[in-house]
């Protein structure tokens, strides 16, 4: 049957419903509709209360003598900051970066010691994330590109989420002091993502699907997380 010589503009439409709705049932589950529509509902709510972290955050490293730089448009000396404020008169951005002083090293420190906010890539989820563009999301450039993107070997990226500012702030100040050597802490870590390789090739041995699992667990031996993806936050 042609659907375009016999209904003419409505072709496609009624192919939809008359074959792939009826075939695939090509329509949301009920279920994932209310959660869907829970989300969308709640979406401004959740949205204040990024921004409004993330700005009270942006404060507390701007003022924080172990930060060099905040790169936030809310704050004066950002180059976009007339413009923020035209088209955020709320307030905004609850992604952005910081410098840390003492470069590369301290910004591994930095990040192994967090303990509320995860070690991810992606952004905008309702928990707070960090990352190391340097040698992470931007590792394929050098030096030189890096500096003419912003990124330099201390600087490191939040998206700043929806738990309490209280305990925000009170990781981000242990984190900063932390008390614990740092390579002591990785050998900490180091230990125990052997004891868990271990297990994994174990139970692949027995259990095929878990051999994903363990595909997973070598990358982070690799050079570029390996340095601080060791404290297994991110699972």
């Amino acid at each position: 049957m042609n659907f375009v010589e016999a209904l003419g503009p409505v072709a496609f439409v009624t192919y939809i419903r008359a074959l792939l709705l009826r075939d695939t049932g090509a329509a949301i589950a009920p279920f994932n509709a209310f959660l869907f529509l829970q989300g969308l509902e709640t979406l401004s709510l959740r949205v204040e209360r990024h921004v409004s972290n993330a700005l009270k955050v942006v404060d507390f490293l701007a003022k924080h003598p172990k930060v060099e730089r905040v790169n936030h448009p809310s704050l004066p000396h950002h180059p976009n900051h007339a413009i923020y404020e035209r088209y955020f008169p709320q307030g905004g951005v609850s992604i952005f970066t910081f410098d840390i002083v003492g470069g590369q090293e301290a910004a591994f420190r930095f990040i192994d010691h967090l303990k509320l906010f995860s070690l991810l890539a992606n952004v905008a989820d309702v928990k707070s994330l960090v990352i190391h563009p340097a040698t992470t999301t931007h590792s394929q450039m050098n030096d030189d590109e890096l500096t003419a993107s912003g990124i330099g070997r201390g600087t490191i990226r939040l998206s700043i989420g929806i738990e309490h500012i209280n305990d925000l702030l009170a990781d981000l100040t242990a984190a900063l002091t932390p008390s614990e050597p740092f390579s002591m802490k990785i050998k900490t870590s180091a230990r125990r993502l052997s004891v868990v390789q271990r297990f994994l090739r174990w139970a692949s041995s027995i259990f095929p699907f878990v051999s994903m699992l363990h595909w997973d667990i070598h990358y982070f031996d690799t050079p570029i997380v390996a340095p601080y993806a060791l404290r297994w936050k991110s699972f």
